[in-house]
């Protein structure tokens, strides 16, 4: 609480000084560095820097906060299971996923947006290029996932890389005896499904009971495929998360399904996850399984907290599918100097 009033108070004490809170952003950066090893008809190796990360944050009021994320690529990070579930699907990722210049080597603002953290009592709002607030893990960075890779279903339905878009969200947050918002947002398309326009709505609750913290989310997206830009779908998907923390550290299930809603509900896959992490969050170590048409993958992931913004991350995976098995080995070292450091988020 005292820090709390602190930092009000801090953050008022700029606004009384002309441009002091423009000239005294906080600046950061992230580093994602991936080494992947497959195994199949034949052995293939790709080392790649998947995100060098420039994070400048400040208040440009009390009340608005502006966040920028730069990124810099290098080199292409071709997954070996895209050609799995191409041909399961009419949007797939590679097919009609505009704006991958992602999966080339460049520089770009991945994220940028004001937040207006009180419109009114109960009302906020984001404005600007954001990732779009649909499920458990578009929202975050992927230095901030549980994994190495994405979870199969949401590469599928999105593509490689995040669920981005231009135009902004309005947050309803009203004042119950539990967390409760619901967020409405118009935006055009940066990455993604869709051609241009699209809407996208989600419902987030979470409360707890004892040492367990239940957190529900049910998501939303409307626009036109490029397949078929006169018809409007729909991606839907549900997630649950279960946080279980003693003591003797804490334990994180998850699990989200996605569907497509056109002319009929399209089942498009799940993911579901479990993770166990150290008391003093040293080291994590967990399990996720994919579902997601008739490719079944198998994950064990173990993560080690080199300090307290450094991790490294060891991922094996198993994919199936049919007579058709894929073996892929990842390594994973994570940097992060703060304060945007994501790292710190285990």
């Amino acid at each position: 609480m005292v820090n709390e009033l602190i930092f009000v108070l801090a953050v008022l004490g700029q606004q009384k000084i002309t441009g002091t809170a423009l000239l005294n952003p906080d600046i950061s950066l992230t580093g994602d560095i991936v080494n992947m090893t497959t195994i199949g008809d034949e052995i293939k190796n790709s080392f790649r820097l998947r995100e060098f990360e420039i994070g400048i944050q400040g208040y440009i009021h009390p009340h608005i906060k502006v966040d920028s994320f730069i990124s810099f690529h290098i080199g292409e990070f071709i997954f070996p299971l895209d050609h799995l579930h191409n041909h399961n699907s009419e949007h797939t990722a590679g097919e009609n996923h505009k704006g991958d210049a992602h999966m080339h080597p460049g520089v770009e603002i991945e994220e940028g947006y004001l937040s207006f953290l009180s419109v009114l009592p109960g009302i906020s709002g984001k404005l600007g290029r954001k990732y779009v607030s649909f499920g458990k893990l578009n929202p975050l960075h992927s230095d901030q996932w549980l994994y190495v890779d994405q979870p199969l279903v949401i590469r599928k339905v999105f593509g490689e890389h995040n669920f981005t878009g231009d135009g902004g969200s309005i947050i309803l947050s009203p004042y119950l005896g539990f967390l409760l918002s619901v967020e409405l947002g118009a935006w055009r398309n940066f990455t993604g499904p869709y051609e241009d326009l699209f809407l996208s709505q989600r419902l987030f609750s979470a409360f707890g009971v004892g040492n367990l913290e239940v957190e529900i989310g049910l998501s939303s997206t409307q626009g036109n495929f490029p397949a078929t830009p006169k018809k409007i779908s729909s991606i839907s998907g549900a997630d649950l998360t279960l946080k279980y923390i003693t003591e003797s550290g804490r334990l994180e299930i998850i699990g989200e399904p996605l569907f497509e809603l056109s002319d009929r509900i399209n089942y498009k896959g799940l993911y579901l996850s479990g993770f166990y992490a150290s008391p003093l969050r040293s080291f994590q170590a967990g399990l996720r399984l994919d579902l997601v048409d008739e490719t079944f993958g198998i994950s064990p992931v173990f993560s080690y907290l080199i300090t307290e913004t450094t991790k490294i991350r060891f991922q094996y995976s198993l994919y199936s599918q049919h007579e058709h098995t894929t073996h892929i080995v990842f390594i994973q070292f994570l940097f992060g100097i703060v304060p945007h450091a994501h790292v710190l988020q285990f």
